[in-house]
């Protein structure tokens, strides 16, 4: 009996060595892929591109699992873009991105910059991309889907202002109808100059209607003093 109760003791007592010593690993291996990363964005905050991209693409190789691993995916992308890669390659890696990250942190920020790499690929003739800018006005994020009327207005798209206002008027955020005010006021359209008057007259915020004011200002010296 006596020896039945010192071996189930001394299962025990290994039982817990055991979990001790797995925590203690996974701790280490935490700290490993923390400082890592650290490392390969301080590349980042010095603007070594090429070191950043070899860096988050080993990061990745080497800790899969990590909860860093969206964070170093997204910044390997940025450090393409910055290095000033083919544009098309930077478009699918936030693409891709977007597709596998969806709830990350920064997935708006790659939603913006797919908006914004999309309208410079149309401007170099690559129109095929104008389609997937577009697909972005839907978005549930009002500053994605405003970025991307902005850019669909900028390419020549003569519906997006009246989606933009249609924007500034469902929106109660300030500073959405502020962005609103801003994008229309870069509009040629005689329907942005209706709303701007309107924003200006009775926006329930008096910092939305000073901008609108300023938006109108700037409209009339454009048109006085055309460049």
């Amino acid at each position: 009996m006596l020896r039945r109760y010192f071996i189930s003791w001394l299962m025990i007592l290994l039982a817990g060595v055991f979990v001790l010593v797995h925590a203690d690993n996974l701790i280490n291996s935490q700290d490993d892929d923390t400082k890592a990363y650290k490392q390969a964005y301080n590349l980042i905050l010095d603007e070594k591109w090429d070191s950043a991209i070899l860096a988050f693409e080993k990061f990745i190789d080497t800790y899969p699992e990590s909860r860093w691993v969206d964070d170093a995916h997204f910044w390997h992308c940025y450090a393409m873009e910055k290095k000033g890669e083919n544009p098309e390659e930077v478009f699918a890696c936030y693409q891709k991105f977007v597709n596998t990250y969806g709830k990350s942190k920064w997935t708006n920020d790659a939603k913006a910059n797919l908006i914004r790499l999309g309208q410079k690929l149309v401007s170099m003739g690559k129109t095929e991309y104008e389609n997937r800018v577009r697909s972005m006005k839907a978005s549930e994020d009002e500053e994605i889907s405003l970025a991307a009327l902005y850019a669909l207005q900028s390419i020549g798209d003569e519906k997006a202002s009246r989606a933009i206002m249609d924007l500034y008027r469902k929106s109660k955020s300030k500073r959405i109808r502020e962005m609103s005010v801003y994008v229309l006021g870069s509009s040629d359209a005689p329907e942005a100059t209706k709303i701007l008057i309107e924003v200006a007259q009775s926006d329930a915020d008096p910092g939305v209607r000073k901008k609108a004011v300023q938006m109108l200002y700037t409209k009339i010296r454009k048109k006085q003093f055309p460049l």
